[in-house]
């Protein structure tokens, strides 16, 4: 979140390990605790405008164990208490959301998951996967009317193996764009951004580049 002291909503911080909420009045210079959240893999905070706090968690597991998937956890009074969580997809992870002009809700997702019986035997080849095993590792975008209760299906908004956190932005304008990490190429790994003008509805078949890394992660 940027720091700011105009901002109507207090700033809310949270530990992945232990999943506590916490609150600060000052600008970061104290924090106060306001909840708790059973224990899932933390992936994102996200204030949207109407000042809904979504926070965004995945759980990595056999789903005959524990289960998997991209889960929502949502509060409407600044953190103090949480509903959730919603099941956003069940191979989705990551990702973040912003509420667009409309009112519905752009999220991203990082679509990945391992080869499945039903899947057409080169798959893995037609997606260009360098990963054994998994023939789906990209970022996915999806929509809810409803503030989060339920989601439309995932759509595959980038096109490289590898390309996989996405995190969305919108302007009053309808204009929407994700910034998204690209881990094994073309060209050396780092941030780009794609953009939609329309809500996130149709992408330019454009991408700008941002920055480059040696590091190949998000």
């Amino acid at each position: 979140m940027v720091p700011s002291s105009t901002l109507a909503t207090p700033w809310v911080q949270v530990y992945a390990t232990l999943l506590l909420v916490w609150a600060s009045h000052d600008e970061g210079q104290t924090w106060t605790k306001r909840a708790e959240i059973p224990k899932y893999v933390h992936r994102g905070l996200n204030r949207l405008q109407n000042d809904v706090l979504l926070w965004a968690v995945d759980i990595r597991d056999t789903p005959s164990i524990r289960g998997h998937g991209l889960f929502i956890f949502r509060s409407t009074d600044s953190g103090h208490t949480w509903q959730g969580p919603i099941l956003v997809h069940d191979f989705g992870f990551e990702g973040g959301s912003t509420l667009l002009p409309s009112g519905r809700i752009l999220a991203t997702l990082r679509y990945q998951r391992e080869f499945l019986p039903s899947d057409p035997p080169d798959l893995e080849k037609r997606n260009r996967s360098i990963s054994p095993g998994v023939p789906w590792k990209r970022v996915f975008v999806l929509n809810s009317d409803d503030g989060d209760e339920t989601w439309f299906i995932p759509r595959q908004l980038t096109t490289v193996f590898g390309q996989t956190f996405g995190y969305p932005a919108t302007q009053s304008d309808g204009t929407a764009v994700v910034i998204h990490d690209t881990r094994y190429g073309p060209g050396p790994p780092g941030s780009r951004a794609m953009i939609s003008c329309d809500e996130g509805q149709i992408w330019l078949d454009q991408v700008y580049y941002l920055d480059y890394t040696t590091f190949t992660g998000s």
